[in-house]
């Protein structure tokens, strides 16, 4: 939103450095024009003559025109612009007034600057605007708010053009640690199979798991977030069916090999059934494992929920969204298809959560009705509603349990890594697991947990099971299961002091319910 110049007093701008910069751009037009037009555009200018300078300079280096104080008032001439730009005296002046071209550089980033203090004011002006419409959902304002924050967020950052150098110095680091059996630098699943094939998810990863209805997707998924967790992590789970009680129920009876119907009705628990829970209990409340469960969610509201709980935490290293076709779509998005609004918000669940927030996302997905016909598996066009979700999406996983045929194994599910930028894909059958309908539980078949008792005659009245007593110190490692190499140095590596206020607290976000 532009600023008129009579609005505010001193609107922020350099005009010194906006001449310095054209005048370079005059002078040397094969090193400075593809330079600045890096990090700046005609709308950084302040000044109307600038804008229009800059827009013909650019204009003559992508038609391969010569650039000097000849052919550049014959570009503005052409356009009916030269007067409007200040003439062929101003030209001459852009270039005789240029003290230095070596330090073209530092004056881009002061027009730069001024632009994003700009766009700020605006900004503000808007939201403040659309603040005082009572009319108006308080969540759009906010969405607004935190748009136009990411905005000038990601154009008042540094330069994101970079030397491939600092790409291969940080690929060779990466190698060294993993080689050393140190930090990886993805977060692992736990399910070391997968882990061996897709190396763990990467950090500003979205990841989409499709799987038809009952399939097993969301059991994956919580497998895998309870494994991160396990481990140290801290993650985010954003449940949009279900409430946190029955989110926790679900790890609770994974972590603790109970039967979840034994879980849910009481009556058939055994002392030692009790005893399991309680070491679970006190596992998953050592743990940074964080329960999102809303209706009528947004992206933006996900985006704002994380940031919140990333400034407590210090960070997350995994966000968990069940699932994509249940979230609500912007305002921005709601004359668009159904199929533009899934992937949009699929992207805007890439950029705003984890690309700016650097933390890997696992998005579930629902399958098309084509997709679940014929009992068959699923592929990569079998995504609901949109062909952008495999497209924004860095990996795809695809789950599949045949829940028909007599012959197929009730203890197995198939998983297929139907894209994967930064490993290797596999074919149906290639990747096999167990599976645990009782506690809803993936497990690598060379580690199975015990098998529990899926049925037991219910106790009499007259001598009713007792909850066991609360261990004092439960072990945490008494009822773990295997932990993948490398995954607890990952967890465990130093990370940064989560902010407090001045009496020493952490601030608390909003919405967000963790498991206790």
């Amino acid at each position: 939103m532009p600023i008129p110049a009579d609005l505010f007093r001193g609107v922020p701008h350099d005009p010194e450095a906006e001449a310095c910069v054209l005048g370079a751009m005059i002078q040397d037009a094969n090193t400075w024009i593809p330079a600045v037009t890096r990090t700046l555009t005609a709308e950084d200018f302040y000044r109307p003559a600038h804008q229009l300078i800059f827009t013909a300079l650019v204009r003559m280096a992508e038609a391969g025109k010569p650039v000097d104080l000849v052919t550049l008032p014959q570009e503005l001439t052409g356009a009916g612009l030269l007067e409007r730009a200040g003439g062929l005296a101003k030209c001459v002046d852009l270039v005789e007034g240029l003290p230095s071209a070596a330090s073209t550089e530092t004056y881009a980033a002061s027009v730069r600057a001024m632009a994003v203090r700009r766009g700020a004011i605006a900004l503000c002006q808007s939201v403040a605007n659309a603040a005082f419409d009572v009319t108006r959902e308080i969540g759009e304002t906010v969405a607004e708010l935190e748009a136009g924050a990411g905005n000038l967020r990601r154009r008042g950052g540094a330069d994101k053009v970079l030397h491939v150098s600092a790409g291969v110095a940080e690929v060779m680091e990466r190698a060294r640690a993993l080689q050393a059996g140190g930090n990886p630098m993805y977060v692992p699943t736990g399910l070391k199979s997968l882990d061996n094939i897709i190396g763990g998810f990467g950090k500003t990863d979205l990841t989409v798991l499709g799987g038809a209805t009952s399939s097993g997707k969301t059991a994956l998924a919580d497998t895998i977030a309870l494994n991160v967790g396990i481990m140290g992590g801290r993650v985010m789970v954003v449940s949009l069916e279900m409430d946190n009680a029955e989110r926790a129920k679900r790890l609770l009876q994974s972590r603790s090999n109970v039967p979840g119907q034994f879980i849910k009705f009481g009556k058939n628990l055994t002392p030692d059934d009790w005893a399991k829970l309680h070491l679970a209990a006190a596992d998953l409340d050592k743990t940074k494992i964080f329960v999102y469960a809303a209706g009528n969610v947004r992206p933006s509201d996900i985006a704002m929920q994380a940031k919140l709980l990333a400034s407590r935490l210090g960070g997350l290293d995994l966000v968990v969204v069940d699932y994509l076709q249940l979230l609500t779509a912007s305002q921005y998005e709601r004359g668009a298809s159904r199929a533009e609004k899934i992937g949009g918000m699929a992207w805007e669940l890439k950029t705003r959560v984890a690309m700016d927030l650097g933390v890997p996302v696992l998005l579930l997905s629902q399958l098309n009705r084509e997709g679940v016909k014929g009992n068959k598996p699923p592929e990569l066009y079998d995504l609901k509603e949109s062909g952008d979700i495999e497209n924004h999406a860095n990996g795809v996983l695809l789950v599949y349990r045949d829940q028909k045929s007599e012959d197929w194994p009730k203890d197995r599910a198939w998983v297929k890594v139907g894209k994967s930028r930064d490993g290797q894909v596999t074919q149906w059958g290639q990747l096999e697991f167990g599976w645990q309908a009782a506690t809803t539980t993936f497990y690598d078949l060379d580690s199975p947990p015990p098998q529990p008792d899926t049925w037991r005659p219910a106790p009499s009245d007259e001598q009713p099971v007792e909850a066991a007593p609360v261990p004092d110190e439960p072990p945490v490692e008494a009822v773990s299961g295997p932990v993948p190499v490398g995954a607890r140095e990952f967890y465990a590596a130093p990370r940064p002091e989560p902010p407090r206020d001045e009496n020493g607290e952490q601030p608390q976000p909003a919405a967000v319910a963790g498991l206790d």
